[in-house]
């Protein structure tokens, strides 16, 4: 629970608070941020919503619930990316490697630190490993290939 400054008075308020205590003032909840969870479903739903998109009832704005936004891990995209583009332009298997690195590094951070993105980190790591695969194959049939021609 953190605290915030009351607008009138100045004084320290819980957030959860709906006035201060000190002055009566009301204390608008900072809703930049976080989303907001609907009172019905518990639905989790964007701030200007009115009407709840899960059980379609309507919200009150003064039983209003928020949570805070997760933040996405920015390796496991980057991980995820770098799988992507492993499966097209690949040199060596180099971005595939750096793709599983990337994503189980940010898989780690997600757990650790509560952030969202791991379907990023889950199919870049997987794009990663194929990507690798797909260049283990391609040397095997190149070592093939080299040794049927000295063989003839």
């Amino acid at each position: 629970m953190a605290l915030i400054k009351c607008n009138e008075c100045g004084k320290d308020v819980s957030e959860n608070a709906a006035s201060c205590p000190n002055c009566g003032n009301p204390i608008k909840v900072q809703t930049k941020g976080y989303d907001r969870i609907c009172e019905h479903c518990g639905g989790l739903l964007n701030n200007n919503e009115t009407v709840c998109i899960h059980c379609e009832k309507k919200l009150d704005p003064k039983k209003a619930k928020y949570v805070a936004k997760k933040k996405t891990n920015i390796l496991s995209v980057i991980g995820f990316m770098f799988g992507g583009i492993s499966f097209f332009i690949d040199y060596f298997g180099l971005l595939g490697i750096t793709a599983v690195i990337l994503c189980s590094v940010g898989s780690v951070q997600i757990k650790n630190n509560n952030e969202s993105g791991m379907f990023y980190a889950v199919f870049g790591f997987l794009l990663g490993l194929g990507s690798i695969g797909y260049t283990i194959y391609r040397i095997i049939e190149y070592q093939q290939t080299i040794q049927m021609i000295f063989s003839i």
